[in-house]
């Protein structure tokens, strides 16, 4: 999970229960009743927050659901009806860059949440066009047990895809 301390989650598909408060930090860039799908929803509990704040969530979808009324299904595989995604998307480099790619061939806007450090990454250049506002939210308190907040510092990051007729390069990872 850390560079600074040992690793606390170790499941294969990086997934993280989202925290509310990480979720609240986003409804300041999001209008009253906003649209959305959650593409990597897990356990379904950044729809929730969002929903409570007021925003509609238009479908969920996960690879592997761990909640009822979460489709099964890869972000590749979706046909949103929505134009907009927010999500908590696998923060692992092999399993980011390819539901990036997806994204951007699907939706037109979409915020991720993901480590602060990774903007400072040579891995992410292909998407750094792509990348239109960062909001950031700090150190993150993923384990509620925990003392402490965690030891990264998070972001929102708002990708769309302008111009509409920019090529969205392959799918292979610069060497970092």
């Amino acid at each position: 999970m850390s560079k600074r301390s040992p690793r606390q989650f170790t499941d294969p598909l990086d997934f993280v229960p989202t925290p509310p408060e990480v979720v609240i930090s986003l409804i300041g860039c999001l209008s009253p009743g906003t649209r959305f799908h959650e593409p990597c929803a897990g356990d379904g509990a950044l729809a929730q927050a969002l929903g409570e704040a007021g925003m509609v969530c238009t479908g969920m979808s996960d690879i592997e659901p761990r909640a009822p009324g979460i489709e099964r299904r890869a972000v590749a595989q979706l046909d949103p009806t929505a134009r907009l995604a927010i999500t908590n998307p696998p923060w692992a480099r092999d399993l980011l860059v390819p539901v990036i790619h997806d994204m951007l061939a699907i939706f037109d806007t979409f915020w991720l949440l993901q480590p602060l450090d990774h903007l400072a990454n040579l891995w992410m250049d292909p998407f750094r066009p792509y990348h239109v506002h960062v909001r950031m939210i700090g150190r993150v308190r993923w384990l509620p047990s925990s003392k402490h907040k965690g030891f990264e510092n998070y972001a929102w990051i708002l990708y769309q895809r302008w111009p509409r007729d920019r090529p969205i390069t392959s799918r292979s990872t610069p060497g970092v």
